[in-house]
C-alpha cells in the first residue's frame, strides 16, 4: 500500500512538474511577436503543408510508441498510450537530453513501474538513433569528402570515432542482456543496480516482427519530421532546392546525435548545426 502511495505522489509531482517546465519553456524561450513577424515573410503554403504533415509526424509517433507498450508493459488502452506520448513530448522540451521524457511517460500507467516505462521509452528511441545514425553517417562522409574537400583518411577515422562514441550505450546494454545473470550476481550487494540490470532482460523480447515493425515505424517517422525540416528551410528561402536542403537536414540531425544533448531540449544543437 505504502508503495503505491509513493508512486502516485512521484508520478503528481511529475504531472506537475511538466506541466509548470513546458509554461516556463513557452514564456522564456517563444516570443510570440518574434514567430509572427518570421511566418510574415515565409511561404505560408510549405508552412501549411508541414503543420498538416504533423498529424503524420504524431501518428506514427503513436504506433510506434503503442507497439513498444502492447509488447513490453503488456498495454493496449489508445487513450493511456497517446496521453503517455504526450507526457513525455511536453517534458522532453525542457529537460537535458530530453531525460525527462522517460519516466514522464509512466505518468497515465499508474499500475507500471517507473523504471519498466523507462526502459520501454528506451528501446522506442533507440530504434530512431540508430536509423539517424546510419542514414546521416553516409551523408556525413560524402560531405566531407566531396564538398568540404577533406581527405577520406581523416574523414574515415572521425566518423569512425563518431560510430564508436554512439555505440557504447547499445554494447553496454548488450553486454548486459547476456551476461545478465553474471553481473546481477556480481552487484548483488547494491539490490538497485541487480533489479535494474534483471530488468534490462526484457530487451530480449525485442525480435521477429516485433523489431521488424519498429524499424518500419521509426524509419517512416524519420522520413516524415526530416521532410518537415526540408519544407521549413524551404519555407524561408527564396528557392527551394529538395536535395541541398534534405541533405542539410539529415545532417543536422545527425549532429544532434553525435554531440552531446546537455541543453534544455537539445536547444542550440539543431539551430547551430543548421547554421
Amino acid at each position: 500500500m505504502k508503495q503505491y502511495l509513493a508512486k502516485d505522489k512521484i508520478l503528481l509531482a511529475l504531472r506537475a512538474v511538466t506541466s509548470i517546465g513546458v509554461i516556463v519553456f513557452l514564456l522564456f524561450y517563444v516570443e510570440l511577436k518574434t514567430i509572427v513577424d518570421t511566418l510574415a515573410s515565409a511561404d505560408l503554403v510549405m508552412v501549411l503543408i508541414v503543420f498538416l504533415l504533423s498529424v503524420a509526424n504524431l501518428y506514427f509517433q503513436f504506433l510506434k510508441w503503442k507497439l513498444v507498450v502492447f509488447h513490453q508493459l503488456n498495454e493496449n488502452n489508445n487513450l493511456k498510450i497517446l496521453q503517455s506520448l504526450f507526457y513525455g513530448i511536453g517534458a522532453g522540451l525542457f529537460t537535458p537530453a530530453k531525460i525527462g521524457e522517460y519516466v514522464s511517460r509512466a505518468i497515465p500507467f499508474k499500475d507500471k513501474k517507473i523504471s519498466d516505462v523507462s526502459i520501454a521509452t528506451f528501446i522506442d528511441k533507440i530504434f530512431g538513433m540508430i536509423i539517424i545514425a546510419a542514414i546521416g553517417g553516409l551523408f556525413f562522409i560524402y560531405f566531407c569528402f566531396y564538398k568540404l574537400f577533406i581527405p577520406g583518411t581523416i574523414t574515415l577515422t572521425v566518423f569512425m570515432l563518431i560510430v564508436i562514441g554512439l555505440a557504447i550505450i547499445p554494447l553496454t546494454l548488450l553486454t548486459v542482456v547476456v551476461f545478465r545473470k553474471n553481473i546481477a550476481s556480481y552487484f548483488s550487494r547494491w539490490e538497485f543496480i541487480a533489479k535494474l540490470v534483471n530488468k534490462l532482460s526484457v530487451i530480449r523480447m525485442v525480435k521477429g516482427r516485433y523489431l521488424l515493425k519498429l524499424f518500419t515505424f521509426s524509419f517512416l517517422y524519420y522520413l516524415i519530421f526530416s521532410l518537415q525540416f526540408t519544407i521549413l528551410i524551404g519555407a524561408f528561402s527564396t528557392e527551394f532546392h529538395f536535395a541541398q536542403f534534405y541533405s542539410i537536414v539529415v545532417l543536422v540531425y545527425f549532429a544532434q546525435i553525435a554531440i552531446p544533448p546537455i541543453f534544455l531540449g537539445e536547444l542550440g544543437i539543431r539551430e547551430g548545426a543548421a547554421v
